[in-house]
């Protein structure tokens, strides 16, 4: 159609989505909870998709931060409202209107 394949894919905009939601659900804690955390750096990966999907995210807490912190931050993460979508499943309905 003309663009150029320079625009993001869907796949994009979903790994997008998991990302900033970790990061946004993270640091709204941290600020809450007085963690010292100054930002957070997530990489999301597609690892597999079919039958069975695959996600990675790598994240990376930036801040003086203990360990205690550390692991506190990531059970966080994984609350994510994105994250728990994700792990619950949907299932997919379309209605012609």
């Amino acid at each position: 159609m003309g663009g150029h394949n320079k625009a993001p894919d869907p796949h994009d905009y979903l790994v997008t989505a998991l990302a900033a939601c970790t990061s946004i659900t993270v640091q709204m804690y941290a600020n809450r909870k007085g963690i010292p955390l100054q930002s957070t750096n997530v990489k999301v990966q597609i690892l597999k998709e079919g039958p069975e999907n695959q996600i990675l995210r790598d994240i990376e807490f930036i801040g003086e931060l203990s360990e205690e912190q550390k692991k506190s931050l990531m059970i966080i993460a994984n609350k994510c409202p994105i994250h728990l979508f994700l792990e619950r499943g949907a299932k997919s309905e379309s209605r012609l209107v």
